[in-house]
């Protein structure tokens, strides 16, 4: 995070607003650089939190920018709270454009704690925006769960899992998601993961010997493709009569999926299968005397039609409907405002 921003410093304290009539004071008394000057009524404005707080603590003499009144807030981060005083301020030209996803839900909490979540839902839908198209390249990224969640983002959060679905399959971090506190209802990761094991299955299918049914025209009975290892162990339970080229092609293609990482099939992102897939060199073997629409000259299109396949499976990904778990919650019937879901 960009420290402090452009809020103006100077010796004694970080002014947020020149006209303030409230010093917070971060960590010890005597830290100057941890005191924010900053204006009562901008905060109270936006924070729920802050307003009962002045309320509480002024029920007489209001504070001046004459004569500003100190508040203690020894357990929060200085840099959070700068960057929560500038948003509740409206000092848009200082705020950072990016934040990491730590940043963000460490944000979210301040946010949470200090009642403020519709002042800062803006920023942060523009910031969970910018990390969520690089969600692959983020560490911690499923953090962004919750900062959806807590700022109530249907279109973000299903933009979220959406992507963690494809580029974090099997790999969302249930105790890094939470960011060490119990505010995601469990029901969202009982969904990723029935979703995962849903897309998976798909991408089985997917890589997977039997589009040859649907790639051979040449009329003959086709072989029994009942897995790999029959491929491997007999050739698929080939016909020599057939093609005598078609056992030996497939064993070609089994083997160049096993070079690449593709057999057997381990466990990986979607978007990882594709990345496999679209790194398997193209390899020339003899076709038998009469090629066209033989089972031989189909293996020759596997890849291609597995790569169809797979991209299918990742377009039909699906994020998670942010209303329906909160109808999971508390029962009570809501509108889906981000569409098709799971």
């Amino acid at each position: 995070m960009a420290s402090s921003n452009n809020a103006t410093t100077g010796t004694a304290r970080t002014c947020i607003d020149d006209n303030g009539d409230v010093i917070l004071q971060l960590g010890k008394e005597d830290n100057s650089n941890g005191a924010l000057l900053v204006s009562s009524r901008a905060l109270a404005q936006g924070s729920r939190a802050f307003k009962a707080m002045f309320s509480d603590k002024w029920s007489g003499e209001m504070p001046t920018a004459a004569s500003p009144q100190t508040v203690q807030l020894p357990d929060d981060n200085l840099d959070l709270v700068i960057l929560l005083c500038l948003v509740l301020h409206h000092r848009s030209s200082d705020i950072p454009d990016h934040l990491t996803c730590a940043e963000l839900a460490d944000f979210t909490l301040l946010c949470d704690k200090y009642d403020c979540i519709g002042a800062a839902r803006g920023w942060v839908r523009s910031w969970v925006l910018d990390l969520v198209s690089r969600i692959e390249k983020k560490d911690c990224s499923e953090k962004l769960i919750l900062v959806a969640y807590v700022f109530d983002l249907p279109h973000e959060f299903y933009k979220v899992t959406q992507a963690l679905l494809r580029e974090k399959t099997f790999n969302v971090r249930l105790g890094v998601a939470t960011h060490g506190h119990h505010l995601i209802p469990m029901e969202v990761f009982d969904r990723l993961r029935s979703a995962e094991l849903n897309y998976h299955e798909g991408i089985r299918g997917a890589l997977s010997f039997n589009h040859l049914s649907g790639l051979c025209t040449c009329g003959g009975n086709l072989p029994q493709l009942l897995n790999w290892y029959t491929i491997i162990e007999g050739y698929g339970g080939c016909d020599s009569s057939l093609c005598p080229m078609y056992g030996a092609l497939c064993l070609e293609f089994t083997t160049a999926m096993a070079e690449n990482g593709l057999f057997p099939i381990k466990i990986n992102t979607l978007r990882g299968y594709q990345d496999l897939l679209s790194e398997m060199p193209d390899f020339q073997v003899e076709l038998c005397d009469s090629p066209e629409g033989c089972l031989c000259s189909s293996v020759l299109l596997l890849r291609r039609c597995m790569k169809e396949q797979v991209d299918e499976v990742i377009a039909s990904v699906n994020g998670i409907c942010l209303d329906c778990i909160y109808t999971e919650e508390d029962g009570k019937a809501r509108d889906c405002r981000a569409g098709a879901h799971n």
